[in-house]
C-alpha cells in the first residue's frame, strides 16, 4: 500500500491538506459532514494479471475502497474513483492510499489521473 501524495493543491482552505504528509486534517471550526472523493490512475506493463486498489482512510481506518482488475494481458491504463459522505471531527485526518500489482506497476501522475477532494456540506 502506498500513500498518495499531492505536491500542489488547487484549493486548500485553512491549509487543511499537507503536501508533506499527504494528510487532509479537519481544521478548528471545521467539523461536519463532508463529501470525500478520489480518482487514481494506474499503469502496468505486460502481464496476465493486473489489480489496482484505491482507498480512503480516516484516522488510519479504511472508510471507502474500490478495486479494478484486468486479466486481458498487455499494457493497462486503469482509472477508477471513490466517493463517500462522512462525518469528520476537528483533528480527524484523511489519507488517500493505493495499491497496484502487475509488471512494473505505477501511479499515473499526469494531473488528470490523480485527484483527492473534500468539501464540508453541513457544519456542526
Amino acid at each position: 500500500d502506498t500513500l498518495v501524495l499531492f505536491n500542489s493543491t488547487s484549493y486548500n482552505i485553512d491549509s487543511a491538506y499537507n503536501t508533506s504528509t499527504g494528510f487532509f486534517t479537519v481544521p478548528s471550526g471545521g467539523a461536519g459532514k463532508y463529501i470525500l472523493g478520489a480518482l487514481l490512475g494506474t499503469f502496468t506493463a505486460s502481464n496476465n494479471n493486473a489489480t489496482s486498489l484505491i482507498y480512503l482512510t480516516v484516522n488510519g481506518s479504511v472508510i471507502a475502497q474500490n478495486q479494478n482488475s484486468d486479466t486481458s494481458g498487455g499494457q493497462r491504463h486503469m482509472e477508477f474513483g471513490i466517493s463517500i459522505l462522512w462525518d469528520l471531527s476537528v483533528g480527524d485526518y484523511v489519507e488517500l492510499k493505493g495499491y497496484s500489482e502487475g509488471t512494473s506497476p505505477q501511479f499515473r501522475r499526469d494531473g488528470n489521473s490523480m485527484r483527492l477532494w473534500g468539501c464540508r456540506i453541513i457544519g456542526v
